[in-house]
């Protein structure tokens, strides 16, 4: 019973610290690949989206797509960018792959958003709350997911 009790008080403080786990609660419905289970291998910072202009924002702290697969800073045919809307009935991130991308690049537009492989505007531009990361073509490797 203590055990039940201390289960519950660690989920609580988890969704109250922000944590989520990758794995679960990010569903990958656009795009055409799933990287649920993609390893961590590089940082990224500074997430912002501007939904009028339909452009993301994001900062290189470690790594780059060479740390993806990249052959260089400049090259993009190996690395995607990824984004996902928060879910707030399904308690879920929604989203996958929109575009490919290089480290020499630090915004991407999301004009992908509205009709690729899947995706539809709505309701990913009413969200308010997004999540962005950087896989590898393979979905095997990621960078660390970053929220705004």
């Amino acid at each position: 019973m203590l055990k039940k009790l201390l289960n519950k008080i660690k989920a609580l403080f988890s969704k109250k610290s922000g944590k989520f786990n990758y794995a679960k609660d990010f569903i990958w419905a656009y795009g055409g690949i799933n990287a649920a289970n993609a390893k961590e291998v590089a940082k990224i910072k500074d997430f912002r989206i501007d939904i009028p202009n339909k452009k993301c924002y994001y900062s290189w702290v470690s790594g780059g797509c060479e740390a993806l697969g990249a052959a260089d800073k400049d090259e993009y045919k190996n690395t995607f960018a990824c984004i996902f809307y928060w879910d707030a009935a399904k308690k879920k991130w929604i989203g996958g792959k929109f575009d490919e991308i290089s480290t020499s690049r630090t915004w991407r537009p999301l004009n992908n958003c509205t009709n690729y492989r899947g995706w539809t505007w709505q309701p990913f531009a009413s969200a308010g709350k997004y999540a962005f990361l950087i896989i590898s073509k393979t979905g095997t490797l990621r960078t660390n997911v970053i929220f705004s």
